[in-house]
């Protein structure tokens, strides 16, 4: 079975289709596919008793954080009407765009 998972892990990685490399290297095609389903049957077994082994899964409630930051004046602020758009200084220059181009739409 080490032999197969080396086989395994060679045609995978080699950047070739699994036809192609079984052709290259000599092994049947079948043969390849069925040592891969081997191997795949057995490491979901050892997950699954892995899993047993860890106990049923629990969950835990994890409280909210809040983080306080400090609070900065806007750089830019654009008032109209009943809304007001209040920007810093680092804001995203395409945000900015389409908001300019939403106020301009307003007016």
């Amino acid at each position: 079975m080490a032999e197969w998972r080396i086989r395994i892990g060679e045609c995978r990685n080699s950047g070739k289709t699994v036809k192609n490399w079984c052709k290259e290297n000599h092994i049947n095609l079948k043969t390849y596919y069925r040592w891969q389903r081997i191997i795949w049957d057995t490491e979901s077994e050892e997950k699954s008793i892995e899993a047993a082994k860890t106990g049923p899964i629990q969950f835990a409630e994890i409280p909210q954080i809040r983080i306080e930051t400090e609070s900065r004046q806007a750089e830019i602020v654009i008032q109209k009407r009943d809304w007001r758009i209040e920007l810093q200084n680092n804001a995203n220059p395409v945000i900015i765009c389409q908001i300019m181009q939403m106020v301009v739409q307003d007016v």
